[in-house]
């Protein structure tokens, strides 16, 4: 993606995205954890195993000069409902947060920061 963004230009940035599966990721506001959170869910232990290694591999990008950013922790200490499903969707809340540190993190790395 990349190679692709920079052959036409265009600056590219990769975001690893939050996931209620993510321990510590979000304390759930009332009701929510009973909407968004299912302990039987089938990708939860792929989320919880896979994350880490996306982590590390996110570290290696940064590494070789991708603009990474791991924004899995976006949520942790928002006690405002954000999920609304079981699966890993947001809501209207949970998608101004994320757009607000997706912008905050490019700005960042364009400042130099």
């Amino acid at each position: 993606m990349r190679a692709l963004c920079e052959a036409n230009r265009v600056r590219f940035h990769h975001v690893l995205q939050p996931n209620q599966y993510v321990p510590g990721s979000k304390a759930f506001a009332p009701g929510e954890r009973e909407l968004a959170w299912r302990p039987g869910k089938p990708m939860r232990p792929h989320v919880e195993k896979g994350y880490p290694l996306l982590r590390d591999a996110g570290r290696e990008l940064r590494e070789a000069g991708v603009r990474f950013h791991d924004l899995t922790q976006v949520f942790a200490e928002v006690s405002d409902p954000v999920y609304i499903d079981d699966c890993c969707h947001f809501g209207q809340r949970g998608t101004e947060l994320l757009a607000d540190a997706i912008g905050q993190a490019i700005l960042a790395d364009e400042r130099g920061g």
